[in-house]
């Protein structure tokens, strides 16, 4: 009898001691790092998102400063967060002061705000290796956990109408990796965006006044360049964005 209550007892301490275990965070942060070796995480294969037919996010706010169009946008991502004027300043120093003069740049003003585990990133699963690379080992704090990966155009601009439609403020690389902006709404025709300024002399073929800080942008024209085909040309030889179909956006 007394070692049937001895045999009880020790089950009951080894099952308490395994759920202390896995409530002290071990098993998950072992996880967690077994994970961040991959690249991202792929979503479902069909990519049929709920989202509405069209859809504008109310009060988007805006930072322009031309031929600067990804410290622009991250800054924008940041003041929908709820940073104060003098660290929207503040972040736009750091970027300045301790970047390299290139889009990765951005992740200095999200680590300033303690914000890196909180980025998400999407793009094509024909990256660029060496770029994700970079954002996997030096930008990211959980890759797999980080990065969405796509199985094609179709997909992603469904996922990023699903995004804008839970006013989710995204910054999405346009003009074939060269350019980006803040997507801010859709239609049956247009994606809008807060542009803060042209870059390379490219306007979007928008409709509306030039000096307006809500563009629209063709969806076929949108689609079309939507990729990173053109970004070697134009960063001379700092990191780019690693594939097709970027989004940015910060998690809650």
């Amino acid at each position: 009898m007394k070692k049937k209550i001895i045999f009880v007892i020790l089950i009951l301490v080894i099952l308490c001691l395994s759920f202390a275990i896995y409530k002290s965070g071990l098993i998950s942060k072992t996880a967690k790092k077994d994970a961040g070796k991959k690249v991202g995480t792929s979503i479902s294969e069909d990519g049929n998102f709920l989202a509405p037919s069209a859809y504008h996010i109310k009060n988007v706010p805006y930072y322009g400063e031309k031929n600067w169009c990804w410290g622009s946008s991250a800054l924008m991502l940041l003041m929908e967060r709820g940073l104060t004027e003098e660290e929207i300043q503040n972040a736009r120093a750091v970027i300045k002061n301790e970047g390299l003069g290139g889009p990765p740049d951005i992740f200095i003003a999200f680590q300033e705000y303690d914000l890196a585990d909180k980025v998400r990133i999407a793009y094509s699963k024909d990256y660029v290796e060496k770029y994700a690379k970079f954002y996997n080992s030096q930008l990211l704090v959980s890759p797999k956990e980080q990065t969405i990966l796509f199985d094609n155009q179709n997909q992603a601009f469904n996922y990023l109408k699903s995004l804008i439609s839970s006013d989710v403020l995204v910054m999405i690389v346009v003009h074939n990796g060269n350019h980006f902006v803040i997507a801010t709404g859709y239609d049956d025709n247009y994606v809008y965006t807060n542009d803060s300024g042209w870059d390379n002399g490219y306007d979007y073929k928008i409709d509306s006044a030039p000096d307006l800080k809500q563009r629209r942008i063709a969806i076929s024209d949108f689609l079309k360049e939507w990729s990173i085909s053109g970004q070697e040309k134009e960063i001379s030889g700092m990191m780019g964005f690693p594939g097709n179909y970027g989004i940015i956006w910060l998690a809650e």
